[in-house]
């Protein structure tokens, strides 16, 4: 199955494509896309399953409200036998849309399990969330903790949600996802603060709060990798 890569950047070129397509009758006239609300997941050696929803219409809500889970998924273009699971080597994503396609396939017209994500993207600053920058922190950082030795140690990451225009678009075949994503939400308000106002270059495509406490940024969270395992009794 190919792997269709949107950016919103190009929207002018991503239509003209659209255009390019033509209708076709769907199979038994069950219509050519089936939305579905959750993914069940199980696993091959472990019991048990995982369940990941993704419900974004607001007319019409799942349990009460508008769920989009965080997943981690293995990156397009790696094969199942070569993927091996380490924090280095898998996507963190927001799962906006989960949905079947009816599709043309070199063995015919076939059914096609897909799910529609927006790719987080990771925070690489020096400055440890939280931290006053004065003379102490600056003697933090020249010592050598700096943010990404500090979250290597623990085996962490953080991660921000870009705005709504400078998301990175994917959608794969729901076989990419291994997992929902658990995460932590940085600070207080769980969004950048605004005292990182002037560190808009460690985050690009995000943006602060607008006010001290604001909670009006983009959000950002903590990964939890210990978390990312399969849950057993073991």
């Amino acid at each position: 199955m190919h792997i269709l890569h949107i950016n919103s950047k190009y929207a002018e070129q991503n239509h003209a494509l659209l255009e390019t397509l033509r209708l076709h009758p769907s199979n038994n006239n069950r219509g050519h896309i089936v939305l579905y609300s959750t993914l069940l997941i199980g696993h091959t050696e472990h019991k048990g399953h995982m369940r990941v929803s993704s419900w974004p219409f607001m007319p019409k809500k799942l349990q009460q409200t508008n769920r989009q889970d965080m997943v981690f998924i293995r990156p397009p273009g790696i094969s199942d036998g070569a993927f091996q699971r380490r924090m280095d080597n898998i996507w963190f994503c927001k799962l906006l849309l989960l949905f079947k396609i009816h599709t043309r396939t070199d063995t015919g017209m076939q059914f096609r399990d897909c799910a529609y994500v927006s790719v987080l993207e990771e925070y690489k600053g020096q400055r440890k969330p939280g931290d006053i920058l004065h003379i102490l922190h600056i003697l933090h950082i020249l010592i050598c903790f700096s943010t990404l030795a500090w979250l290597a140690q623990c085996q962490s990451k953080i991660v921000y949600e870009c705005r709504e225009q400078a998301q990175v678009l994917y959608v794969i075949p729901v076989s990419s996802i291994l997992g929902r994503l658990p995460l932590v939400p940085v600070g207080a308000t769980g969004t950048i603060p605004f005292a990182m106002r002037r560190d808009t270059a460690d985050f690009p495509g995000a943006f602060c709060d607008k006010s001290a406490n604001g909670g009006d940024g983009c959000r950002w969270w903590y990964v939890n990798s210990w978390a990312l395992g399969w849950g057993t009794k073991q």
